[in-house]
């Protein structure tokens, strides 16, 4: 019989398929500026030359915190480093966040109007739920359909 899979197993294992999914999504581009994956190259620990792939993120819209909301693929964009963290939704600077929120409303009511709806009933679930833990079998099912997503 299989090992029993913890909540914590399941959850991490949503949140990675999520981000994959978000940045399969956007064709593994920035959706705000439309910058690619950049590369790295190092050398293991078996003294092989590899090559690291960075600079995309998957960028939450409504806080993951709000458990409703955390693993929808239309609560997701794909953000290079620098305008998730430097120029947009995480910037320190107050003028950049606002202009990154006036980008994104709009970016989602032109290209995804089904998404826009959706996380606008979400928001007020996850505004009725708070944070409270998904049922197991809620959250299995989250689980599969995020597998699928990213296959």
């Amino acid at each position: 019989m299989a090992k029993k899979q913890s909540r914590k197993t399941i959850q991490n294992r949503c949140d990675k398929n999520w981000s994959k999914a978000v940045r399969l999504r956007a064709g593994e581009k920035c959706e705000k500026c439309g910058a690619g994956w950049k590369s790295k190259a190092y050398v293991n620990s078996k003294g092989e030359k590899k090559a690291r792939r960075y600079g995309l993120e998957s960028h939450h819209i409504i806080s993951r915190s709000f458990r409703v909301t955390r693993w929808s693929l239309g609560n997701g964009l794909c953000l290079c480093t620098s305008c998730h963290v430097y120029r947009g939704a995480h910037s320190d600077c107050f003028i950049d966040q606002v202009n990154f929120h006036d980008w994104l409303w709009s970016y989602h009511e032109e290209t995804r109007e089904d998404d826009f709806g959706t996380l606008r009933y979400q928001m007020i679930i996850a505004a009725k739920n708070g944070s409270k833990p998904l049922p197991m079998a809620q959250l299995r099912q989250i689980d599969e359909a995020l597998k699928k997503a990213v296959l």
